[in-house]
């Protein structure tokens, strides 16, 4: 099984990033797909909610996601990364993490959070539930798997959080790294109620205090997840800006502020392990390209782009990690590149890139723009990237 790093592109937020997740998850079965969810986190937002858009306040905002679709996400992307929760509150730039005065002999917030979790004593109606789930005697592993993470310490101490933002993302990280135990060893998930019931099992454990399932801790992941829903135009200026203006936000955001998000997308190369092949959409391919020529990221065995404007951009001379007639540098990882002809967001690099990347046209089947998000149920994609794995994990 290898860890394939999933970056993506233009305009993906939290909704959209896990359908697209659990579409390459479904096709790659064999492989364990990584989040890397650079919009929710360092992407572009309106930061003054709109005052720059004429008429946006007197219109009405499109339709939002219903709280259910926000737990399916929240939830399918904490099983893959546990900690996925909790990064949020580390790149979240509105509330940065600051020290806190306290008495001399007491911890900060995001020290007494890492001492309250690593002392943990499970309440009895949590280990009664456990074994009749069946999941009793994976609990060690999978705390181990959360509190001995490198980052765990680390996220919680820089962000310096009271238990009012931590608590619940903690104990949503211990439930989800449980489940995925289980599923791994054959033991059914349980219903989605069962598992929130767990979850508030552990809060007062963890310090905080007992809440209905749609409190306290819904309001952070509402708050990176939130996005509206509807696929129409609407004849108001409102609900077309935020269907649609991500898109372009993304791009020039990027071009301004990049290295955050490319300090964001390395972070997750580092932490998915000494081996990785990243697989990249639209502007991630960008970002993924910029990255790697800048620097050498230990570990990343391949990349893999899809529907992106990386050869254009150096075309144009736009790329930051490489000038138009300068050489992708030694360290840049083997490439494979794939795109659509009628996907007009998608772009050759081999002529540009001579001798360092490999093109594949491909057939989506759909016209534009549909044509640019169907690459991950594309088979001659998906078994691309099942030979660059065979090929790069053998050698």
């Amino acid at each position: 099984m290898a860890n394939i790093l999933f970056v993506h592109g233009t305009g993906s937020r939290e909704l959209d990033y896990a359908a697209a997740m659990a579409k390459l998850q479904r096709n790659l079965p064999e492989h364990r797909v990584l989040p890397c969810s650079w919009g929710e986190s360092v992407g572009a937002r309106l930061r003054a909610g709109g005052a720059s858009i004429p008429e946006y306040a007197e219109s009405p905002p499109g339709k939002p996601p219903s709280r259910a679709d926000v737990e399916k996400a929240r939830w399918w992307m904490l099983y893959q990364d546990p900690l996925f929760e909790l990064r949020l509150l580390v790149v979240d730039e509105d509330r940065p993490g600051e020290w806190v005065p306290v008495p001399p002999t007491s911890l900060q917030p995001g020290e007494e959070a890492v001492a309250r979790t690593k002392n943990l004593r499970r309440p009895p109606e949590l280990v009664d539930s456990l074994r009749c789930l069946g999941l009793e005697d994976l609990w060690a592993e999978a705390f181990a798997q959360v509190v001995e993470d490198a980052d765990f310490e680390d996220i919680l101490v820089k962000a310096n959080r009271s238990w009012m933002d931590t608590t619940r993302p903690i104990a949503r990280a211990l439930v989800a790294s449980l489940i995925r135990c289980g599923e791994e060893k054959g033991i059914p998930s349980p219903l989605g109620e069962v598992r929130d019931e767990l979850v508030e099992m552990l809060v007062p454990a963890l310090g905080g205090t007992p809440l209905g399932l749609w409190s306290l801790g819904l309001g952070l992941f509402l708050s990176v997840a939130a996005r509206p829903a509807g696929k129409w135009v609407r004849q108001n200026k409102r609900a077309v800006f935020d269907e649609h203006s991500n898109k372009i936000a993304d791009i020039v955001h990027y071009q301004a502020r990049g290295g955050k998000i490319r300090e964001f997308i390395r972070d997750r190369m580092v932490a998915a392990g000494p081996e990785v092949f990243v697989v990249c959409h639209s502007l991630g391919g960008i970002a993924c390209v910029d990255l790697l020529a800048e620097q050498a990221v230990p570990g990343v065995k391949a990349l893999v782009t899809a529907g992106s404007q990386a050869g254009f951009f150096y075309e144009i001379d736009a790329l930051v990690g490489v000038e138009f007639g300068q050489s992708l540098p030694a360290h840049f990882p083997p490439w494979e590149n794939y795109y659509d002809p009628a996907d007009f967001l998608s772009y050759k690099a081999a002529p540009v890139f001579p001798g360092r990347v490999t093109d594949f046209p491909v057939e989506n089947g759909q016209p534009f723009p549909e044509s640019h998000l169907a690459y991950w149920d594309n088979r001659d994609v998906l078994s691309g990237i099942r030979r660059v794995i065979e090929q790069r994990s053998a050698g």
